[in-house]
Parts: C-alpha cells; sequence; structure tokens
C-alpha cells in the first residue's frame, strides 16, 4: 500500500494535460501547465481523489469535463514552506 507512486509523463498524459490547460485558459481560473500536467497524471493513473491546498484547484473540483477526479484538501495543516 504506497501513498505516493513515480509516474513518467506519457503522450497520453501530455495531450491530456494539454486539453485541461486550454479548458482553464485565463484569468483567476486559469490552469497552470504544471498543475495540468499533475491533474492528468491523477486522470490517467485512476486516482480518485486528488488533495492539494491550491485554492484555485479546489475550486476545480466537479468542472473537469468528464473526468470525475475529487479534488480536495488534505485533513491537515499545511506546514510553512520557508522559515519565518
Amino acid at each position: 500500500n504506497e501513498v505516493f507512486t513515480a509516474v513518467a509523463v506519457n503522450e497520453r498524459i501530455a495531450e491530456l494535460a494539454g486539453k485541461l490547460h486550454r479548458l482553464f485558459p485565463k484569468g483567476e481560473s486559469r490552469i497552470a501547465v504544471a498543475d495540468a500536467i499533475h491533474l492528468a497524471t491523477a486522470i490517467v493513473t485512476k486516482c480518485s481523489i486528488f488533495y492539494t491546498f491550491d485554492k484555485p484547484l479546489l475550486n476545480k473540483n466537479g468542472k473537469l469535463a468528464e473526468h470525475d477526479l475529487e479534488i480536495k484538501a488534505p485533513h491537515c495543516d499545511q506546514m510553512p514552506l520557508f522559515d519565518q
């Protein structure tokens, strides 16, 4: 029961990432290329839940066309990224 699995980006993931990126191309609803690759990888590998603290991505839950990937926040506090 692994928590993380490394997945190489293949043609199928890259094509889906491009579609997701074009689905939300501008403004605050924009999906960055790196985020699109992460989402596409989760969809292609049949993940049921994609955990993130990224509020713009959380707002995409249920809005990824025919993909039923659930996007939600983890049940923990986000650790600070930098020493304060």
